[in-house]
């Protein structure tokens, strides 16, 4: 058993040796047909990385001719396939810039896109690459507003939306919790500022009902320990909050505590 293992490695290995020999003489080969063939057949067996070093050692080859496109193309692809995003956005968008009237344009202004969605980090990243493909979707869509793909593109915004909403509503909340914490009442105020850029952003959160209320409290407390003069114009911001609170969610849990924080302000304010 241990001997026919030991065959079956060697077998192998020489396999893979025959395998790197003959690839490495296509590379190595001045025939350009037979190097275009052998790309072809390398990609369609989903070998990935041999196919785009031969497409891009022929780029320069057919740059001009008729196989231009097609070659530009797949070297976008095996990018993408390969997994390097970055790489794979901008091969995509050049194919979409040189070639605009190709059958893949609009495959290609889409996976440039995509591509960028991919590359989108967890939401307590940097958001930049975010942002990019957000505005690359909706270049997408104004350039092919018909297309099959519009549907795909609005959920994947989604997305991206909902990872950017969560960052800003994790930052703001990062400063409500340094609230008791902080000196002035500085981390309660931009909290507040920061809860209320949230629900502009994103009016159809889920967490509104949550961030009504912790603006709330956090007003309460920015109120409680402000000097005199200041306390009777923000005890009224505190009264105009739970209002707001009471008619968004009538029937919500969070009313009780907000109802008590509410009957403070109002005793402040007499």
């Amino acid at each position: 058993m241990i001997k026919m293992r030991k065959i079956l490695a060697m077998i192998i290995v020489c396999l893979i040796i025959a395998s790197c020999s003959k690839y490495q003489k296509i590379l190595n080969s001045a025939d350009i047909a037979m190097r275009y063939d052998a790309a072809i057949d390398y990609y369609e067996a989903e070998e990935y990385g041999k196919a785009l070093r031969l497409f891009e050692d022929l780029k320069a080859s057919f740059r001009g001719t008729d196989k231009d496109e097609l070659v530009s193309y797949y070297i976008a692809q095996c990018t993408y396939q390969t997994k390097d995003y970055v790489l794979g956005n901008y091969y995509f968008n050049k194919f979409s810039e040189n070639f605009p009237n190709s059958k893949n344009a609009e495959e290609a202004l889409f996976m440039a896109a995509y591509c960028n969605y991919l590359e989108s980090p967890r939401y307590s990243l940097d958001q930049t690459t975010t942002h990019e493909a957000m505005k690359e979707f909706a270049v997408f869509i104004d350039k092919y507003p018909n297309s099959k793909r519009i549907a795909r593109c609005n959920e994947l915004l989604d997305n991206l939306r909902r990872k950017l909403e969560k960052k800003a509503y994790e930052n703001a909340n990062l400063y409500y919790k340094r609230g008791p914490h902080a000196i002035g009442g500085g981390a309660y105020k931009a909290s507040i500022v920061s809860f209320e850029n949230v629900l502009q952003d994103f009016p159809d959160t889920e967490r509104k009902e949550e961030i009504l209320f912790k603006i709330l409290k956090a007003r309460y407390e920015l109120a409680s320990n402000s000097i005199t003069a200041l306390q009777q114009e923000r005890f009224k911001l505190v009264v105009a909050d739970y209002n707001n609170l009471k008619k968004e969610f009538p029937t919500s849990e969070l009313l009780k505590e907000a109802e008590t924080i509410y009957q403070k302000s109002l005793k402040k304010l007499n």
